[in-house]
């Protein structure tokens, strides 16, 4: 005979339904506008939070586990069975089904946080806000809204053994147990943002584990848990979420009211039988988060779940009183401007210099030609060092003479040409490569075309910068593939 599962002081009353309605390799960019469709807009909660944006720059969560911890997940729901990862369970049934199990008020509660996640975009009834992510439904709870401690736990464990990047926490209580506090700050140290629901009792401060950064020894959880209180389709605070109160530093807002989502295609509550319907509460908020945590997760899978919580508090849209408040926090999630460059954009240098972009330019000889006159992209890096690619013709300077040329020297098919002034050519014929290599002050600028990366001038073996991400830095595959027509253009400080 199994353990009996042992209450968290009492039932855990979910934080949601409180009046409820009964990567690829290749980035597709197609404008914002593309994006909102009928679908799209179905869920009011996209546009409020801005994910058009997001999914016009090609990104959508894919790559990202999200565990769902709560009353199970319809699994088999056409909005849901694609996205559904491997490694789910049951842990108040103790068996591998993590759908849910009988009839009643909370039946639906994690399929509904499940389709505000990652429901499918298959232009059927909504989709998620990561909808390409990958959901693991974790069942700590039954029908009736009851959450346990023991579950909770091995739930959390799982999430980690899984490579979760992501824990939504719909639910909450008035107070936690030790261990179960302690699973959570295991969370953390394994490098996954937890999302919680601070509670529909129009508290002034969050319940646990919303507010469980306040508690001694849990302090470093401020810095990957998110508490998340209830917005209106008109970013106003809803009449029944806790507000902010002592977590407004690691709290913020989302679309809580009325948000249409999946429910279980098997629910009687849902009175059309048509698999959706509209709840309202904390729970429904918490989930754009995780799924806008998801979204950033899978476009900078370098950044660390401390590095992603920064970002969305640094780039919410500010609600209330000016800056950080106790009713909304940090502000209202805002996807869009999370995923837009912040701060001075740099180049960073093969050396480890970092140079403003906005202060450089480069001057190239006019030996070259026309042959700049094309498209020459390099990465330039925000604040958060996050890459970006930007057009680098703008910043060069053709000069209106340059000299003669001093020294030609042919060695086989290979040419390698001293044209003054610290510039110097090679190029071999066969190949029809070319590299110009530009000595001035104490920078070096090298030009590539049609040429090995290992052969590019003081291309070295280097895989990883420190502080840059390791998909895209200077001398990854992946960067080098983005410039167009396999042009390499290279600054460093000599």
């Amino acid at each position: 005979m199994r353990d009996k599962f042992i209450l968290l002081f009492f039932p855990i009353l979910l934080s949601g339904c409180g009046g409820g309605g009964g990567s690829s390799s290749v980035v597709v960019k197609n404008p914002p506008a593309y994006y909102e469709t009928t679908e799209y807009n179905g869920q009011y909660g996209l546009s409020n939070i801005k994910a058009s944006e997001v999914y016009s720059d090609g990104y959508s969560g894919n790559g990202v586990t999200v565990a769902v911890i709560d009353t199970g997940v319809d699994l088999d729901h056409p909005d849901l069975v694609d996205n559904a990862a491997l490694g789910g369970y049951d842990y108040i049934d103790d068996d591998a089904d993590a759908n849910p199990d009988g009839q009643g008020a909370f039946m639906s509660h994690g399929t509904h946080v499940a389709g505000i996640i990652a429901g499918v975009k298959n232009d059927v009834g909504m989709h998620g806000v990561a909808y390409s992510a990958k959901i693991l439904a974790l069942r700590a709870g039954n029908s009736a809204g009851s959450l346990f401690n023991g579950a909770i736990e091995s739930s959390i464990d799982q999430a980690i053994s899984q490579g979760a990047k992501v824990i939504n926490a719909s639910f909450g209580a008035s107070s936690i147990t030790a261990s179960t506090a302690n699973k959570w700050l295991l969370a953390h140290n394994s490098d996954i943002v937890s999302v919680h629901a601070a509670g529909n009792s129009s508290l002034s401060d969050p319940g646990y584990g919303a507010k469980l950064p306040v508690d001694a020894g849990y302090e470093a959880l401020e810095n990957t848990l998110i508490a998340v209180v209830a917005t209106d389709s008109s970013n106003v605070i809803a009449s029944y979420s806790n507000k902010c109160g002592v977590a407004k530093n690691w709290c913020m807002a989302a679309p809580g009211s009325s948000v249409y989502s999946t429910v279980d295609t098997t629910d009687t509550t849902d009175a059309d039988s048509d698999g959706y319907n509209t709840y309202n509460g904390t729970s429904m908020a918490a989930p754009h988060v995780s799924g806008a945590v998801a979204v950033l997760r899978s476009k900078w899978p370098s950044k660390t779940a401390a590095e992603t919580v920064t970002i969305l508090y640094d780039t919410a849209t500010d609600l209330g009183a000016v800056g950080v408040d106790v009713v909304y926090g940090r502000g209202l999630l805002n996807l869009d401007n999370a995923v837009y460059a912040q701060g001075a954009l740099t180049v960073q240098t093969a050396s480890g210099g970092s140079h403003y972009l906005s202060d450089s330019s480069f001057l190239s000889s006019s030996i070259l030609g026309n042959a700049l006159s094309q498209s020459i992209q390099t990465a330039v890096y925000d604040k958060y060092k996050r890459d970006y690619y930007f057009n680098l013709n703008n910043s060069i300077s053709m000069p209106k003479s340059v000299s003669l040329l001093e020294e030609l020297n042919f060695n086989d098919s290979n040419i390698e040409i001293d044209l003054g002034s610290g510039i110097r050519l090679l190029s071999e014929i066969d190949k029809g490569s070319v590299q110009i290599q530009n000595s001035m002050n104490d920078y070096e600028i090298s030009f590539a075309h049609k040429q090995n990366p290992a052969s590019v001038f003081a291309f070295n073996a280097t895989t990883d910068i420190a502080g840059l991400s390791q998909a895209y830095s200077l001398y990854g595959d992946s960067h080098l593939s983005k410039i167009e027509n396999s042009k390499a253009f290279r600054v460093m400080t000599t």
